[in-house]
């Protein structure tokens, strides 16, 4: 990417699966942190759990946030361990579920969804005990 496109590599700065992996980037994005894209100002969230170094952009003055594989319509990201999945579900409540009803999630893959629209789903989710659960997970599991 920086080749082809002549731009900066970003990334969170950790932890990288697999463990110790470079990602070799020009630029560590913290949470809080801003990019500007065009006429638009992102800022980064960290939102660890489906990957510890998983962040979200939330386009400032607007309503939509590119959330990758953090939030599907259909439930949270898969993760790959019980200390993971209880990493996601901090990860909605503290991070995800304070944005406005009106905010229009953009995961990485499958269809865009409005927070408000999921928002019940999520909260009975999280208010659910799941155990050591890990893996794909839906929200009315």
């Amino acid at each position: 990417m920086r080749e082809a496109l002549a731009v900066q590599v970003m990334g969170n700065d950790g932890p990288h699966e697999p463990a110790g992996k470079d990602i070799g980037a020009d630029r560590w994005l913290h949470d809080g942190d801003t990019v500007s894209v065009g006429n638009h100002v992102l800022q980064v969230a960290y939102a660890p759990g489906h990957i510890g170094d998983q962040i979200c952009f939330v386009v400032q003055n607007d309503h939509r946030v590119i959330v990758g594989d953090t939030i599907f319509d259909g439930g949270p990201g898969r993760t790959w361990s019980a200390e993971h999945f209880k990493t996601t579900l901090e990860t909605l409540r503290d991070v995800v579920l304070p944005w406005p009803d009106d905010t229009v999630c953009y995961p990485g893959h499958g269809p865009h969804f409005r927070l408000g629209d999921r928002r019940a789903q999520i909260e009975a989710f999280l208010a659910k005990d799941h155990g050591d659960f890990s893996g794909d997970a839906t929200w009315d599991m």
